[in-house]
C-alpha cells in the first residue's frame, strides 16, 4: 500500500460504523509518521489516547504486506475504542 492508501483506509476506517463508535466524529486522527528514536522506531504503531491520535510508522509498514498493514490500522483502533467510556 502507498502512504496515500494506507491514510485512506485509516481514515475511512475509524469513520465507519462497524466499529460501533465513529472515532473521526470523537475528535481521533490517524498520522503517517517515520519514528527515528527509541522505543517507539520498532513499533508498528502506536495509539495515543490523550492525543486521540494513531501513529503509523512507516519505517516499517513500507516493508510489511497489505494484510499486515490493515491487522497493524485494526490493533490500534481496537485500544483508542478500549479507550473510550
Amino acid at each position: 500500500m502507498t502512504e496515500q492508501e494506507i491514510q485512506k483506509f485509516s481514515d475511512d476506517y475509524i469513520s465507519q460504523t462497524h466499529v460501533r463508535v465513529n472515532l473521526k466524529k470523537r475528535g481521533w486522527q490517524v498520522k503517517l509518521v517515520r519514528f527515528t528514536k527509541s522505543p517507539e522506531k520498532f513499533y508498528y504503531g502506536q495509539c495515543y489516547i490523550e492525543e486521540k491520535t494513531i501513529k503509523l510508522n512507516m519505517e516499517i509498514l513500507e516493508f510489511i504486506s497489505d494484510n499486515e498493514i490493515i491487522d497493524t490500522i485494526k490493533h490500534e483502533v481496537a485500544h483508542a475504542l478500549a479507550s473510550i467510556k
